[in-house]
This record gives C-alpha cells, structure tokens and sequence, in this order.
C-alpha cells in the first residue's frame, strides 16, 4: 500500500499546530456551578476534595447515588452539596431514619424542598440567588462567623454577597442549633438534633467551592463545619446536583476522564480527515486502446493483385471451384461423388434455381479441371454463374 506522506505531514502539523495554541491560549474558566469534586473551575470542589483526602483519617466514597440508594451504607457522614436539594418522601424518611441512628450529614443548598424543610420546622427566604461575574472582583461584602464555642467566633470570612444570599427565617429553636451567621445577623448554618445524630443544613454552599476556598482564610470556616463530623468513612454523593453523571455508553471511563476524551476526539477528528481526503478517487490513467483494424479486405486485394498479376486465371477458378463444392458438402449436405445428374437435383432442388443454371455451371467447372489454360472471361462466367446459383 502506497503511503500518501503529504497527507500524513498535513495532518501532523494541524495537530501540532492545535497543541501549540492550546499551550499559548490564556486560560479560561467556566463559571457554571457544578459543585463537581473534579471540576476545576471555579464553582467546582476540586479544591474540597483535595483537603479532604489529606486531612480525612479514614475512606472518603464519591458517588451519584440517591439517600435510597444509600440508606444501607457504610459510612457514619454524608454530604450533600447542591444548588436545589429536591427529595422523594421515601428520601427524606431514609435520611431521618440514618440519622435517628447515629449517623451525621451536612447538606448545603441554596433552596431546600419544601416538604422535606417543613418535616424539621425550618424555613428559607425566598430564592434570591443571581449571578454577576464582574461583581466577584469586587470587595467582599458579606461575612460569615462562627457564633459559640469550640469555634473561632472572632474571626469573619468575607464572600461577594451574591455568593451567599440564603438564609434561615425560621426554625425550630426547641430542636435546632444556629451555629453561623452572616453580618447582617441572619443564620446560614444549623444543626438539627434527632436521636444520636446531627443534620447540619447550610444555605451556602458556594463556600464549598474553589473560588471560596481559595480566598484568605474561607478554607478554616468550612474545616470549621467539617468538625462535626466524628471520625469515620465520609460518603459525599453529588446526584441532587449533577445526576447519575455517567455517560450510557461503553466508553463511560474514557469520557469521564478528561486527557482521554480529547485523545478520543482527537482520534476522531484525524480519521475524519483522512476520510475527506481519501474519498476522492484515485486511478490510473485509463489508456487509449485502439480497436483492431479488419485488414481481412486488405489481404483479399493483395491476393487479387497477386492472381491478376500472375494472370493464372485458372488456378484462381479452381481455388474458387474448391470453396463451391466444399460449400455443397459442408453446408447442403450433398455427395457431389454421386452421380453428375443427381448432384445437380439436388443443389437445383435446395438452393430453389432452375437445373439448367447448375448444369450449365457444372459443365462449366469440368471443362475448366480438363483446360490448361483459361482467359479473365471465362473465369469471370463461373464468378457470375456461381453466384448466381448460391444466390449470395
């Protein structure tokens, strides 16, 4: 197989070419808020998730699992960061029976299913979030502290205040714990005690994120928060915000796994590629093949020239004489060894002439065997009676 080499550098230098902007491209971020552990932008978790695994003790488990699915787990602490924390009954009566025996979660969203709120006694202000990029370069104007002890309940984190608008209008004090405010006074986070666990609810969960935990000193208000947990395996699924989060296909590890799914496209797009420039057809030179020339015409005027030259009229006639009586026997069937009078019925009776035309053609035929020597006219007459007689 040929290697097409202006194809195979043409290729190489696109992608080299794409590598090379890449590299030199200033970076850009997304700003949706994904709240992935993976996520490095800046409303993603990678941040979280890395001071978690060097400073948590025992096994940390990230999935996209529901608290049904869950209720059976392993792990004493769960948690739940997502931007609506929406829930079945049948999720809400998993949780409050995994806590009621024991277990700790911390759930942080910026609205809280009704139903689910009004199971605890507690109450969010109206969704009000909104985001602004240009307003997060600004100065910070709005705080969050720690409010009692074991806490630093001296120092404040300041965040954009459209990172953190929620907050609790009410609760049930007989039950709940405030355990942070912001500067205008409001809580943002509480601890509801049932039976020998504790269910932290935050109404921040930005703080979570890269952006917040990489400003100043945020990253001791959530090591703050993370204190309630006691020691054991942490579970943190992130269903109520990205879903299932798994791509339906057999390819579901390469696509989640970023260098792999642009070595994929990248895979991709190179056969693309090669399929547009090799779908144009590629043949040969189709040659000109000149038919054969009939020379059969050519070879009979030479034959002639050569008789008519040689003026041997009589060989010429018996040539002809042969060709005639090789014609009665090949093709009529007819013994011309029989006697003369009945061959000549039989050529008259199946070539349909009259039997003085094929008498007078045989008499002619004998006498020209038994002549040393006859002229052009004769041999003319049997040409014209010949063909008179086969018709052709």
């Amino acid at each position: 197989m040929r290697i097409n080499w202006n194809y195979i550098s043409f290729l190489v230098f696109v992608i080299g070419l794409y590598f090379v902007l890449l590299f030199f491209m200033p970076q850009k971020f997304n700003w949706f808020i994904t709240l992935y552990h993976k996520d490095k932008d800046p409303f993603g978790t990678y941040v979280l998730k890395s001071l978690i695994d060097e400073a948590w003790l025992t096994e940390i488990n990230t999935s996209n699992q529901t608290l049904f699915e869950l209720k059976d787990r392993e792990e004493s602490n769960l948690l739940i960061l997502c931007e609506q924390f929406q829930v079945s009954e049948s999720e809400i009566e998993s949780l409050l029976a995994e806590v009621s025996d024991g277990k700790n979660a911390i759930i942080a969203a910026h609205h809280i299913d009704t139903v689910f709120a009004d199971s605890l006694g507690f109450r969010l202000n109206e969704l009000s979030f909104s985001f602004y990029l240009d307003q997060l370069w600004g100065k910070d104007s709005l705080g969050l502290r720690f409010i009692d002890d074991p806490f630093d309940t001296t120092s404040t984190y300041w965040l954009p205040t459209q990172l953190a608008p929620q907050y609790f209008e009410s609760f049930d004090s007989a039950s709940t714990e405030v355990i942070a405010k912001n500067t205008d006074e409001k809580p943002v986070l509480i601890n509801i005690r049932l039976g020998a666990g504790n269910l932290l609810i935050s109404s921040t969960p930005l703080v979570f994120t890269n952006f917040s935990l990489l400003k100043e000193r945020n990253h001791e208000f959530v090591a703050g928060i993370f204190s309630f947990f006691p020691a054991g395996a942490l579970q943190w699924t992130e269903y109520y915000q990205l879903g299932r989060l798994e791509a339906q296909t057999p390819l579901r590890y390469v696509l989640s796994e970023p260098s792999l799914k642009w070595a994929l496209y990248i895979l991709m797009i190179t056969i693309i590629i090669v399929m547009i420039f090799e779908i144009k057809r590629k043949q040969r030179i189709i040659p000109v093949i000149v038919p054969l020339k009939n020379e059969t015409l050519d070879f009979v005027k030479t034959i002639a020239r050569l008789y008519y030259q040689k003026k041997d009229h009589k060989d010429l006639a018996l040539k002809k004489i042969l060709h005639f009586t090789d014609y009665l026997k090949q093709r009529l069937y007819i013994d011309i060894t029989d006697d003369v009078s009945i061959v000549i019925t039989k050529v008259a009776a199946k070539l349909g002439v009259e039997e003085s035309l094929v008498k007078l053609l045989f008499e002619q035929m004998n006498h020209i065997s038994s002549a040393s020597y006859i002229s052009a006219s004769e041999l003319k007459l049997l040409m014209d009676r010949i063909d008179g007689v086969v018709g052709e």
